[in-house]
């Protein structure tokens, strides 16, 4: 009998304590875009039962090469460094402490198999699901809003538009990969998925989430992009037909995007006779954003120093409008607070992700994979959605699924 085949109670232990921890990990996709509260204390769990049931030298191998954890840990560690020249300590930690859900990132990679990858989504486009059904019927006035609305006038449950189209983008993409780009699915799963694409897009334009909307004209970009990945030239045609018509078609059927399109579009052209307006707002948030970068370009202001740095130079050049707290923009955002050294290091991250991507043979990684950081380019131009709690964890736990060596 050879003894280093004989597994030991403590190994038992750890084996059901990693597979009690895949559970919570499969689950926490069905409550991502449920619960704050909840997605917090499954993560704490997640956390607690990795030390419990860790290898941490087999753990640290297997994401010793990974470069996608390697960006992370530099954007986190940059905002802990960027504490040494912050004026405003407090706010500093603040932001290091929002940013911290990105830590969860290896965490999770190292949770997850190849096994967990297919429930781990399933839980959430069931949640997904859920949450279109409820829209649709507080759209339809059977559920009352007050029980579930975040957004006055948005039939969105349990969390606000900003954070839900861009979900929506996602498990859109999500039915389309399946319909569409996944030689496995069959014809069953590719009716489920074809109805789930439908329903989900129809929800995106009965809500005001304009982040989300544009980024679902570029997934389905993408994803015709991706369909005829071995013809460019019926990519291209295809592509500048159908977007067009989509976008014409959308603009005349749903009243909530034809409204949204025409004010911002109204918004643009009378900037000039007074910026208190959505489009206005963030010109004027861009404008006082480059005095500060201008002022700091190599290694900005600090974790934290963007509310009152900005304070002075929205005093200074727009009295009249509220200082914000933070630019509407994800990239600007690290200009402000560490130069040209955070924006490198914010696209050193959709870098490695579109590296790994690109080197996958693993449909889903090859495609979703690639998705996933154009998508979070796209929606990070209009805010700070590494910074929000709920696109942050969206970000990590496909991150997790989609960029770890399989092999």
């Amino acid at each position: 009998m050879n003894t280093m085949d004989t597994a030991t109670p403590g190994d038992n232990f750890k084996t059901k304590l990693h597979h009690l921890n895949s559970l919570l990990l499969i689950a926490f996709g069905f409550i991502l875009p449920i619960s704050v509260a909840l997605a917090n204390i499954f993560g704490l769990l997640i956390f607690l039962l990795w030390l419990m049931q860790a290898n941490f030298r087999h753990d640290i191998d297997k994401l010793r090469n990974n470069i996608l954890v390697k960006a992370i840990l530099a954007f986190w560690l940059l905002h802990l460094i960027g504490l040494l020249w912050t004026s405003d300590l407090t706010s500093g930690i603040q932001v290091i402490a929002k940013e911290s859900l990105l830590l969860l990132l290896p965490i999770f990679m190292m949770v997850f198999n190849r096994q967990s990858t297919e429930p781990a989504i399933g839980t959430f486009m069931a949640a997904m699901l859920m949450c279109c059904a409820v829209s649709f019927l507080m759209w339809f006035q059977v559920v009352p809003p007050s029980h579930f609305m975040i957004n006055e006038g948005d039939p969105i449950a349990f969390m606000g538009r900003i954070s839900y189209s861009p979900f929506l983008t996602i498990a859109i993409y999500i039915s389309l990969f399946y319909l569409l780009l996944d030689p496995k699915a069959g014809k069953r799963k590719k009716i489920f998925a074809a109805v789930m694409a439908a329903c989900l897009s129809i929800n995106m334009f009965i809500i005001n989430g304009r982040a989300g909307q544009v980024s679902f004209f570029v997934m389905i970009v993408i994803v015709i992009f991706q369909y005829f990945n071995k013809n460019l030239l019926r990519a291209l045609t295809v592509a500048a037909i159908a977007l067009p018509l989509l976008i014409f078609s959308t603009y005349n059927v749903s009243s909530t995007f034809r409204e949204r399109v025409n004010l911002a579009v109204s918004e643009t052209e009378h900037y000039g006779d007074g910026q208190n307006t959505s489009v206005g707002l963030r010109i004027a948030f861009l404008r006082n954003s480059l005095d500060i970068i201008r002022e700091n370009p190599l290694f900005g202001v600090g974790t934290g120093d963007f509310s009152q740095e900005y304070a002075k130079v929205n005093q200074r050049n727009t009295p009249t409008l509220f200082a914000t707290v933070q630019p509407h923009n994800m990239y600007v955002l690290e200009l402000v607070q560490f130069g040209m050294i955070g924006l490198a290091s914010l696209l050193s991250i959709l870098y490695a992700q579109i590296r790994i991507s690109r080197q996958s043979n693993i449909p889903l990684q090859k495609h979703f994979g690639l998705a996933l950081p154009i998508l979070f380019a796209v929606i990070m131009l209009s805010d700070s959605y590494l910074l929000g709690h709920y696109t942050t964890m969206l970000f990590i736990f496909f991150s997790a699924i989609l960029y770890q060596d399989y092999a």
